[in-house]
């Protein structure tokens, strides 16, 4: 088992058989690779091997606040500069890029690998591209756009709604673009994932697991889950309030600094 954290105040931080090991400067965000794994922090990003080794340096844009990766490139989400760049996962260069909605929030890619969907921030979006960014579709939602992720039964979009408190709503998304709400709750929303059939919805205070049936199956007390990532049957929580990266167990897996980013891979 290894573990990576993105961490803004300790760094890029690496767990494996022989225990932790500082890998890289700080960072927000994290994605899996082929060969490894891919990181960006506030001026550059990264890729790295399995082993913590150094195989890419380059820059990336202002306030990523997620990437992934597909094909042969790695796209990042920047919430500063409301846009989606997609960068060549062997030179760093960059390769396409496009606007993104207004403040940007999460991104994903459908388990093809094919299309990557960006939750819009407050634009109130969910914008479809193919690999070379090229728009596919945008999908209008109420409020603001937290989270989006493909689930078993298509795509999913957080959405954080009101005036005053906002409050979190989960949305199925048809092909279509008509959206049927599957799941509110009364804190504010902070992030979204596919967990096994169904998916994880994060709010202030708790995380939820929603069935492949759009049915809660069990919730997790958790202050401030600032991202959830499917882990073989499990999910990791990344908590930067409470310093700690916890499975959906209850087990704390680091704890220390301000982790907005982890990868459990086994």
């Amino acid at each position: 088992m290894r573990l990576w954290v993105a961490d803004v105040e300790k760094g890029l931080m690496r767990l494996d058989e022989s225990g932790w090991h500082g890998a890289g400067p700080p960072c927000r965000a994290l994605c899996r690779m082929k060969n490894g794994v891919g990181w960006a922090g506030e001026r550059e990003g990264g890729c790295m091997d399995g082993q913590g080794k150094a195989l890419l340096c380059f820059p990336v844009p202002p306030g990523v606040c997620a990437m992934e990766a597909a094909g042969n490139a790695l796209y990042l989400l920047s919430a500063d500069a409301d846009s989606l760049t997609a960068l060549d996962a062997a030179t760093g260069q960059i390769r396409f890029s496009a606007p993104a909605g207004a403040y940007p929030r999460a991104l994903a890619v459908s388990p093809d690998g094919k299309t990557l969907a960006a939750a819009g921030g407050a634009s109130g979006e969910v914008l479809i591209f193919n690999l070379s960014l090229q728009r596919q579709a945008v999908f209008r939602v109420p409020g603001v756009a937290v989270g989006v992720c493909f689930a078993m039964r298509g795509l999913m979009a957080l959405c954080a709604v009101g005036e005053g408190e906002l409050t979190a709503l989960a949305l199925r998304i048809s092909p279509g673009g008509v959206a049927k709400e599957v799941f509110s709750c009364p804190q504010m929303p902070c992030c979204l994932c596919r967990a096994g059939d169904g998916c994880a919805v994060g709010c202030c205070g708790k995380v939820c697991f929603l069935s492949a049936r759009d049915r809660l199956s069990r919730a997790f007390a958790c202050p401030c889950p600032q991202r959830v990532r499917a882990a073989q049957g499990a999910a990791v929580i990344a908590d930067p309030w409470q310093g700690r990266v916890l499975l959906s167990d209850g087990a704390c897996l680091y704890r220390g600094g301000s982790p907005e980013d982890a990868l459990l891979i086994r």
